[in-house]
């Protein structure tokens, strides 16, 4: 399950890399706008490190090779492994449903705090990739930004 999930996630991105080259291929891309950019970038990036890489070596391989090398007609905790692909794949629908909708995360490849700049200010978006995280810190007028 892992690993068919992650080739699905891999062809996600690899449509986002697509889209990217093409923006940049001339001087004045008309693919994708500004917005749509900085999310798809963004999205690129979480999905290559986080929806791939990440779990085709530990979720796809260890499920799969462990248990063969091992000798053991199983894994351990079947129920925990299918706990973590299950959130796994909930959190990349759940990521993908807010790009579809134009609210994807638009922090591009470098995930900036959003208080670098006091210019801007937090969005949905960014709360949708680092859910919980408080992203607003205080200025030194006392406002926030």
């Amino acid at each position: 399950m892992y690993f068919f999930a992650t080739l699905v996630f891999f062809a996600a991105g690899g449509i986002e890399a697509l889209l990217i080259r093409t923006q940049l291929a001339g001087p004045d891309g008309k693919v994708l706008s500004p917005e749509a950019f900085d999310q798809v970038m963004t999205m690129h990036g979480v999905t290559m490190i986080f929806l791939f890489v990440i779990p085709m070596t530990t979720g796809a391989f260890g499920n799969y090779l462990l248990p063969l090398m091992l000798g053991a007609r199983d894994m351990a905790f079947p129920r925990l492994n299918a706990l973590s692909f299950w959130i796994f794949l909930g959190s990349g629908v759940f990521l993908y449903a807010g790009l579809l909708l134009g609210k994807g995360p638009e922090l591009r490849l470098v995930l900036l705090h959003a208080a670098e700049y006091e210019d801007v200010r937090p969005r949905a978006q960014r709360r949708l990739l680092c859910t919980g995280a408080d992203l607003q810190r205080p200025r030194d007028d006392g406002g926030r930004v």
